[in-house]
């Protein structure tokens, strides 16, 4: 029994003895926090954990010292039952020393055990510049500018409706060109670039948006616009050879010509920008063949038939032939013949009421026309014709006469 009593006495003397303690009557011992650890620690932060072993204090101070620095100093405050700390004010790739205690008014508790830190590199600089550098029906292919001495690589995401991106791939360190392939046709896409180290990422590359090329079709209906296919009195002096062809993309075409007097013609002239081609100095009376390649820049060829033109001679041109005289009308005579020359530009037509003489031009017709029609003529006399070629060298002989009486019968 009297055992009991003094327990009782002693529980009860403990209890006062805590309700004075938390009143303030009675100074509590500050316990030191224990198992301060490193949790999280970057090129710019340092987050502390701790484990407070103290029910009443009013915070905990935390110390810091720098490998270079003598003493600890004071680099932040938390209030009381805190258990963590980040350290913003720390530097890349610096080692530190942390301890902390607690703090009652003016009373404090032991220092923890220290603990060292070393932080990390600094995040690399974010790449510069993203464009594309080239793109087909089913690649875009990218660059940009690396403006970072300390990445461990490259992350390029991309999106297909600008909102969510995804990580397309990782490239190592110093890379500044990559290739998407096996893309579909007409597809846009969207890219940014970042850089990254063991510190993180680095801030996102400006953003480009780019469609893949449509399907492209290969140019169409290649022509000669002139000399036309089969041309047989084409300048010999000077001549432009001119062509046309559809492109149904609209592209920039390039041009190859194959010219020569060889039925299949060699290479003229390679890279031609516009669809026309001046040759000088050609041999008269001569055939040339020549054709046209057209390329776009997807790499689509596509090469012509091969077409012929025969340049004039340089001599007077052969006289007409089978000339005849025909009334059509009482006051009309039509003259028809036959052309015997390829190098003519012209006929002249004579006319005189004697077949032998007395003949005076009447007209003229262009080259390869071979009939003329004399009219206002008075009904019933006759009129006698001849006719010769001509171009720019002479003319050939005339020949005739033929004649016919306007408004009746031939004589």
């Amino acid at each position: 029994m009297k055992k009991a009593k003094v327990v009782l006495i002693f529980i009860c003397i403990f209890f006062v003895f805590l309700f004075l303690q938390s009143c303030g009557f009675i100074p509590q011992k500050l316990c030191a926090p224990s198992n301060l650890e490193i949790i999280e620690v970057g090129p710019d932060h340092v987050i502390l954990s701790w484990r407070d072993n103290t029910i009443s204090e009013d915070g905990f101070e935390i110390f810091r010292k720098a490998v270079n620095e003598e003493s600890f100093r004071k680099v932040g405050t938390v209030g009381m039952n805190s258990e963590v700390f980040e350290d913003l004010s720390v530097l890349p790739s610096r080692k530190y020393t942390y301890k902390i205690r607690a703090f009652k008014g003016g009373t404090f508790s032991d220092f923890s055990e220290p603990v060292d830190v070393v932080t990390l590199e600094p995040y690399p600089n974010p790449p510069e510049q993203l464009k594309v550098l080239d793109k087909t029906e089913s690649s875009i292919k990218l660059t940009w500018l690396d403006r970072s001495n300390n990445e461990k690589g490259f992350r390029i995401f991309r999106s297909f409706d600008g909102e969510r991106y995804d990580l397309l791939v990782e490239l190592p360190m110093n890379t500044n060109i990559f290739e998407d392939r096996n893309l579909p046709p007409g597809t846009i896409c969207h890219y940014y670039v970042t850089a990254f180290n063991d510190s993180g990422s680095s801030g996102k590359s400006n953003i480009i948006v780019v469609q893949t090329n449509e399907i492209n079709d290969p140019p169409t209906n290649l022509k000669p616009l002139f000399p036309t296919n089969g041309s047989m009195k084409v300048n010999f002096t000077t001549v432009t050879l001119r062509w046309d062809v559809n492109d149904p993309n609209g592209d920039e075409l390039i041009y190859d010509l194959y010219f020569g007097t060889d039925p299949i013609p060699p290479l003229k002239a390679k890279g031609l920008f516009v669809p026309q081609y001046v040759l000088s100095n050609l041999r008269p009376g001569t055939t040339y063949y020549w054709k046209i390649g057209v390329y776009d820049k997807h790499g689509n060829m596509v090469y012509g038939s091969i077409w012929t033109f025969k340049t004039k001679l340089n001599v007077p041109p052969s006289p007409p032939s089978d000339l005849r005289a025909v009334s059509v009308s009482s006051t009309e005579i039509e003259l028809r013949w036959k052309d015997n020359s390829d190098n003519e530009t012209g006929f002249e037509i004579s006319r005189s009421s004697l077949s032998w003489t007395g003949y005076t031009k009447i007209g003229e017709v262009g080259e390869n026309i071979t009939v003329f029609r004399d009219s206002s003529l008075i009904t019933g006399r006759q009129y006698c014709y001849k006719v010769r070629s001509k171009n720019e060298f002479g003319s050939s002989q005339w020949v005739g006469p033929v004649c016919a009486v306007a408004g009746g019968k031939d004589p």
